[in-house]
């Protein structure tokens, strides 16, 4: 096992490049936001939908089993290799295939999913930016398990900063519109993986293997319909809301997931630690798993809803001072779907459960079924209260749905959760995000909403405090691994 200080260093190491990744479109939105109107926000986050389905057919839920088969081979680095330039060989081949053939069709698709002809080379531009950053993410996946976290960050940054420096360049320097956001980011995803392919290749030569190619591609079969569902349906609301409302809606709608899908990215970031450190306890522990990835967990689950809850409380304060007036529609919407993303973490954790234990069917059938409840629920709830309907529709969705897959993983792989603490994270953040919500749209005087919201924080950090995780032993190892040795030993020299 990795050693603690080694797993709160990877902690910080793997959260820097999501907070920046967060940030710096944060940076943009004011400048943005006065050169471009919702109804492009609106244009981009449906040609992001075509994008993303098109990328889960080029990628048949490869990266998930490869994710669960490299620790099969985690001991050589030759096979671990030969693994990864086998999957993503079959995914590049499925990918060029897939552009090609949606290049001779793009005007009747950009007709499906805008309502109009004329956007098929920005659907063709965004499954492909789609489609090399799904090629990325095998690379980095491959140091992530390897713990080599400095590898994937440099990496991982070189490609957040180049999208943000040429997405100035486009939009707001030669003014060629939201098209020059898919520019920047399928040039800064190839950049990535060029740059990530040369560093694997000088680890290990590049080799394919039939055999491992056709394993993976086995075990992915009865993953792939769940993918297929579940990327319907983490895309319907923005389909629906442009199908059921006005471009401009799902503008705002786009404006506010993005916000608050940094919280599912900060998690990201986090799982990038612990879900190595999940897999080698099943695998190696046997018996004695289920208490020890238990209370590993509890930590991960309190800093996880810690951003969802900062979110979710300050999402007002946030867009007030980063858009213009017609952008403030996404203030709700955002609180909605912090909450809808911080209970998405045990999506992270259930299918750790199902897939160790090679439940791939079972996986498929939840999918659906969460793809079927999206649709019973949505349409109506999009059609009363539009973009705001969309956000309570994937929340709701996301209790039931998440509700059933954590029963059943559990009896597929049983984890010996701390249910008191647990139970009180999230009683704290609803609660908390729900108060904020109703107070808003009751208009309450703001003061009295701050203040509310400041208690809320403060509850929930005495939490912290309690339990432990703010204690001070893990405040002299945080600061140690940040290189503060310095304080470190003033303290240590007090305290002798």
């Amino acid at each position: 096992m990795t050693s603690k200080e080694q797993q709160v260093k990877n902690s910080f190491l793997y959260l820097l490049p999501a907070l920046i990744d967060n940030l710096l479109p944060f940076l943009t939105l004011p400048i943005f936001s006065r050169i471009l109107r919702p109804e492009d926000y609106g244009i981009l986050a449906l040609a992001v939908v075509f994008g993303t389905f098109g990328c889960s057919l080029a990628n048949l839920a490869l990266l998930n089993i490869y994710d669960r088969n490299f620790f099969q081979y985690r001991n050589d680095l030759h096979h671990s290799g030969r693994l990864l330039f086998s999957v993503v060989s079959f995914v590049a081949v499925n990918s060029f295939f897939l552009i090609l053939l949606a290049s001779f069709f793009q005007h009747p698709l950009s007709l499906l999913f805008t309502k109009s002809s004329e956007y098929g080379f920005i659907l063709i531009l965004t499954l492909a930016a789609e489609c090399s950053l799904a090629l990325r993410q095998y690379y980095l996946f491959y140091f992530k398990n390897h713990e080599d976290a400095r590898v994937y960050i440099k990496n991982y940054l070189m490609s957040s900063l180049t999208t943000f420096v040429l997405s100035l360049v486009f939009v707001a320097g030669l003014r060629v519109g939201v098209i020059g956001l898919v520019y920047a980011r399928l040039i800064g995803n190839i950049v990535a993986l060029i740059s990530l392919h040369r560093q694997v290749i000088r680890l290990c030569p590049f080799s394919v293997d039939r055999s491992m190619m056709w394993n993976t591609f086995k075990d992915s079969l009865p993953l792939s319909p769940p993918i297929f569902y579940g990327t319907i349906s983490r895309h319907f609301d923005k389909y629906m809301v442009g199908l059921l409302s006005t471009m401009g809606g799902v503008g705002i709608y786009s404006i506010g997931q993005k916000m608050s899908y940094m919280v599912f990215v900060y998690m990201s970031s986090l799982q990038n630690v612990f879900q190595p450190q999940v897999y080698k306890r099943l695998f190696d522990l046997k018996e004695n798993a289920a208490q020890a990835v238990g209370q590993y967990l509890t930590p991960f689950i309190y800093l996880s809803i810690l951003i969802g809850l900062v979110v979710a409380l300050f999402a007002e304060e946030v867009i007030w001072l980063l858009t213009p007036p017609e952008y403030h529609g996404a203030i709700t919407i955002v609180m909605i779907l912090a909450m809808y993303y911080g209970f998405l973490f045990w999506g992270k954790i259930n299918s750790v459960q199902l897939l160790f234990k090679k439940k791939t069917a079972l996986i498929s059938l939840l999918t659906f079924v969460t793809l079927v409840l999206n649709i019973l629920l949505g349409i109506p709830m999009i059609r009363l209260w539009g973009a705001s309907g969309a956000a309570w529709n994937m929340f709701l969705v996301g209790l039931l749905s998440g509700g059933i897959t954590m029963i059943l993983a559990q009896k597929s792989c049983w984890i010996q959760w701390e249910i008191k603490k647990v139970v009180t994270i999230y009683l704290v953040f609803f609660g908390s995000a729900l108060l904020a919500i109703f107070l808003r749209e009751w208009h309450v005087a703001y003061v009295f909403r701050l203040v509310s919201k400041a208690l809320c924080l403060l509850i929930y950090f005495y939490l912290g405090r309690r339990w432990g995780i703010f204690s001070r032993e893990n405040f002299y190892l945080i600061r140690r691994v940040m290189g503060l040795k310095f304080f470190v030993k003033n303290i240590e020299g007090q305290k002798e």
